[in-house]
């Protein structure tokens, strides 16, 4: 080939009846035409292996190609293959070796021709130096081009002036609206595929100005408690949103959501402000006050999904796509019967809607209802919904797009429409119900996190509430989060002060922050492999987390954890453990049933416990909990069976003598275990036990109320050992005949003892103590008022540590272990109510204000949690006995009860007959007794029949002659 004076020259040649500027390209091994052409000319399109190619701006990867007729210019009928690939900005097509061979053509550069047996074509040559580099600069992004400009040439030139004319531009201002990029995460063989489906559906999608339609799948109805109508009086809102207002009842009027009214009932307006639409401008929504028309709604039971299962669903999936349905509620009809209960008042008129209304009680259930009834089957399957929000996952991208055709399916059979500018496709990583999903987990949402690092320091308990809850809503993120927060909550107490200079208050605040700002990745939990449960208990909370994979290098799904409550924080270590491992258990009952599954601790004689005959029976009751799954216990390899005898030793009453947990974990329950196992070492154990934290309510977090495992054993060591300590029970000690309540002072010169009678006949102590003095102030207190035999209760004001309850086990040990004291240690005391017109008060207010007329058992039990005076149960018995509405309202409960007849006493011989007939093996006879005088008389008889009978009736009746009553 003659190349003179054509250096950097591109041959092609144009198509005429398509129109397309085709490359001839001697260094392509392929043919490529570019995908937007394929689309607009052909249809059939086949996926071959993918293949990469390689050009001057890099590596991209081509997936599939079309097989079409040879174009006319080459007077040929054979087929040619192209693969789809947008390799250049100008030209439309690439021939390459593989149909230059199939057809012959040799390229003649000199003459410009391309040309073989039958066939010329003739050639044009373009600079290759004009061609434009195709860069994609991603939205709201920088990016650096580096360029080289060549045949720089020194020297000066006059640039002529032209004047092509003048025009005059008006100063104004034009809105600009952002339009979101819905596609510039896709290459293009995701963008060709996707826009052939959506084609399909172009019906499911609402369109801005059309009108939204409505489902035939469910009505929205209304069941109140009666059908009296509530009136509000409506409320007032500013003179700048009336116009908002009037604008919005107009397009719904249109819109056929809402119709003029002439209901008696009706609910107040209030406009509340949406977000900042793309332009900036702030939008408003009208919302109705329908809480009367709630308060007397019948409640719909209709479960909503939850969110941590959908999450945990979306598991090894590569593409997401979210459906976001266009005005949800609108879309699903009101019953006609429930129309006039659904009535508002606006300035312009009285109104009710047509749809369903956001703001009723049971609005979400009946949408949850028809969202589940349309997706029945796919559900779990390929997508996962939660009202109106929609994901659909694919582990690949056919899998992904069939998926996606299957839900439009269903919306489309079902008159649903969605929004599609709110709808994301083919995404990698998504926001869905606060999270941000990906392949590789579940993330926080960013937005939420940035919220929490520019969170200021809490001054406020509103505040720290507040924090707290924002944090909250990703504690299954964080480790170790109740004890992490601990300098928080205990701000939220009664009385306590807030001091935002505490070092303690600053780090846990700025620690909090941190944390959760490294967006922890939680797994997801994979099925086909076994769990590893993880648990640990330390004096102030229960920990676990959930994982998978090699023990040391597993990874977590879901951290866990609750605070203990003031009976739980007095068990013992083992009980303590057993309790974390129980509840752990529950709590991840849902991955962990019908699965084996491993349990790792570091308390080393639970191995033994699960083999123990007779053990404590809170500790038989809790292990009965775990018969119905299949677990494996696991503690340090090599160690499992060499002292047994260690059993025998194992402290079940108390917890205060034995070393406590310290905070980092292993190291106190190593020192814990060396005195009674001296060969096995904890600290080997290759797991974090920081009291492993998670997930939980935000108000069990507020209360420290763990809600727990069984607690209800009255006392916890059935017997006093005063080498053991004093035993403790749940009763309250209000109820105890001699009551000690103790106090601490701090730099008490003596202790001081208050003796009262309470409730007529019980003897209360209230005794105060120095906090840094040693037991002598105890001991005194004992020799004055403590009797040997005589049961005494006592109660601890301030002693949340137990270092009191502590110092008086040692005195009591040291000093008076054969005095015969009898102490038990009660963990409640509750208000004592003296005054009768209090006690119908508090009474009154359990059974009318909180309980709606409850009945006695509940009210008793109510009252119980918080007072106590003797006799609860009569005074809820005489006060609910004269409530009106009660007697009115309730029916009688009592079975009727039949009348029985008195019997008759004779009061004169022969006045009152007794017959019967006796039957005795093979002997019967008729027997007849006087009941006046007892005389009997016997006859034999064989049959018992009337005849025979009547015959022996004859024979007594003849001398005795015949009596006024016969009883038989």
């Amino acid at each position: 080939m003659n190349l003179t004076n054509c250096e950097n020259k591109l041959p092609y040649f144009i198509v005429p009846d398509l129109n397309l500027r085709v490359l001839v390209d001697t260094g392509s091994t392929k043919s490529f035409i570019k995908p937007n052409l394929a689309r607009k000319h052909f249809n059939k399109f086949i996926r071959n292996d993918p293949f990469t190619v390689c050009t001057a701006h890099g590596k991209s990867g081509v997936n599939h190609s079309i097989t079409i007729p040879a174009f006319e210019i080459f007077k040929s009928r054979k087929n040619l293959k192209f693969h789809l690939f947008d390799f250049h900005d100008f030209f439309d097509c690439l021939i390459g070796m593989d149909t230059l061979r199939s057809l012959g053509f040799c390229v003649d550069i000199a003459n410009q021709h391309l040309k073989n047996h039958s066939t010329t074509i003739n050639l044009q040559l373009r600079d290759s130096n004009t061609e434009v580099n195709k860069i994609e600069i991603y939205p709201e992004s920088e990016q650096v081009i580096e360029l080289k400009v060549s045949n720089i040439k020194n020297g000066e030139a006059m640039l002529p002036a032209v004047n092509l004319g003048s025009c005059s531009i008006q100063q104004g201002v034009v809105e600009v609206r952002n339009g979101k990029a819905l596609c510039t995460h896709m290459n293009e063989e995701e963008k060709f595929m996707l826009e052939n489906l959506l084609k399909e559906f172009e019906e499911v999608f609402h369109m801005e100005g059309n009108p939204l339609t409505f489902t035939n799948k469910i009505k929205h109805k209304i069941n109140t408690t009666n059908e009296d109508p509530i009136y509000t009086k409506p409320y007032r809102y500013p003179a700048v949103h009336r116009e908002e207002v009037r604008a919005q009842i107009n397009k719904m009027l249109e819109e056929n959501i809402i119709r003029p009214s002439h209901s008696p009932w009706s609910s107040p307006i209030w406009v509340v402000p949406k977000k900042l639409d793309s332009s900036g401008r702030r939008k408003w929504r009208i919302v109705i006050d329908y809480r009367k028309l709630n308060d007397k709604t019948v409640n719909d039971r209709y479960p909503l999904p939850n969110i941590t299962d959908l999450l945990d669903k979306l598991g090894r999936c590569v593409y997401f796509t979210t459906l976001d349905l266009a005005s949800g509620f609108y879309q699903i009809e009101m019953d006609e019967n429930s129309i006039q209960k659904t009535a508002f008042n606006t300035e312009g008129g009285h109104y009710e809607y047509l749809r369903m209304p956001m703001g009723l009680k049971n609005s979400p259930s009946t949408f949850q209802r028809v969202m589940d009834d349309v997706l029945r089957g796919l559900v779990n399957e390929c997508c996962l919904v939660y009202l109106d929000d929609i994901i659909i996952f694919g582990s690949s991208l056919q899998q992904h797009l069939q998926n996606i055709r299957k839900v439009l399916t269903r919306l489309r059979d079902s008159n649903l429409k969605i929004q599609l500018d709110k709808s994301e496709f083919l995404r990698k990583e998504v926001e869905y119900l606060g999270h941000v999903v990906t392949e590789e987990g579940v993330k926080p949402n960013p937005t939420k996190i940035n919220a929490i690092k520019s969170y200021p320091i809490p001054r406020t308990v509103k505040q720290i509430k507040g924090f707290l809850g924002l944090l909250g809503y990703y504690r299954r993120f964080i480790k170790d989060f109740a004890r992490l927060t601990k300098p928080l909550t205990k701000c939220l107490k009664k009385d306590a002060k807030i001091d935002i200079t505490d070092v303690e208050y600053k780090d846990c605040f700025e620690k909090c922050k941190i944390i959760l700002a490294n967006e922890p990745v939680l797994q997801y939990p994979d099925f086909s492999k076994p769990f590893i449960l993880t648990t640990d208990a330390s004096n102030v909370a229960l920990g676990a987390v959930l994982s998978q994979g090699v023990l040391g290098q597993d990874k977590p799904i879901a951290f866990a954890s609750r605070t203990l409550n003031d009976s739980e924080r007095n068990y013992s270590t083992i009980e303590k453990e057993l309790l974390g491992v129980v509840w752990a258990v529950k709590y991840f009952r849902p991955y962990l049933f019908g699965r084996h599954f491993k349990i790792v601790t570091d308390h080393k004689p639970l191995q033994w416990l699960f083999s123990l005959k007779d053990p404590s029976s809170k500790l038989v009751r809790w292990r009965l909990k775990l018969e119905e799954f299949d677990y494996e216990v696991l503690y340090k390899k090599g160690s499992l069976n060499k002292n047994a005898d260690a059993l025998s030793r194992i402290e079940l009453n108390i917890n205060e003598g034995e070393p406590q947990p310290s905070t980092s974990g292993t190291q106190a329950y190593n020192d814990d275990l060396q005195s009674i196992i001296p060969e096995v070492d904890i600290s080997d154990l290759s797991i974090d036990f920081d009291a492993l934290i998670g997930n939980m309510a935000f108000n069990d977090l507020i209360t420290e109320d763990g809600g727990g495992e069984d607690t209800n054993a009255t006392v916890h060591s059935s017997e006093q050992n005063p080498t053991v300590g004093i035993p403790i029970s749940e009763t309250p000690v209000n109820q105890a005949a001699n009551q000690i309540i103790i106090s601490t002072v701090p730099h008490s010169k003596a202790n001081v003892t208050f003796r009262n009678n309470i409730h007529g006949n019980k003897m209360r102590y209230l005794v105060q103590l120095d906090s840094h003095k040693s037991g002598l102030d105890i001991q005194e207190f004992i020799n004055e008022y403590i009797a040997p035999n005589v049961p005494y209760h006592l109660y601890f004001e301030d002693d949340p540590q137990g270092k009191l309850y502590e110092l008086i086990s040692v005195v009591l040990q040291n000093h008076y272990q054969n005095s015969n004291l009898k102490f038990t240690k009660c963990t409640k005391y509750l208000r004592d109510i003296e005054e009768d017109h209090e006690k119908e008060n508090i009474v009154t207010y359990f059974h009318e204000g909180m309980a709606n007329h409850r009945g006695m058992d509940e009210v008793e039990k109510t009252i119980k949690l918080t007072y106590y005076w003797p006799n609860i149960r009569k005074t809820v018995q005489n006060v609910i006995n004269k409530c009106e509405i009660c007697q009115l309202s309730k029916y009688d409960r009592n079975p009727l009860k039949p009348k029985f007849n008195i019997t008759p006493t004779a009061v004169r011989p022969f006045q009152i007959v007794h017959i019967d007939c006796i039957s005795l093996e093979n002997t019967k006879c008729l027997s007849i007794v006087d009941s006046f005088s007892k005389y009997a008389q016997m006859y034999p008889i064989d049959t018992a029949q009337a005849v025979e009978v009547a015959q022996k009736l004859l024979q007594y009746f003849t001398p005795q002659g015949v009596p006024e009553t016969t009883v038989t």
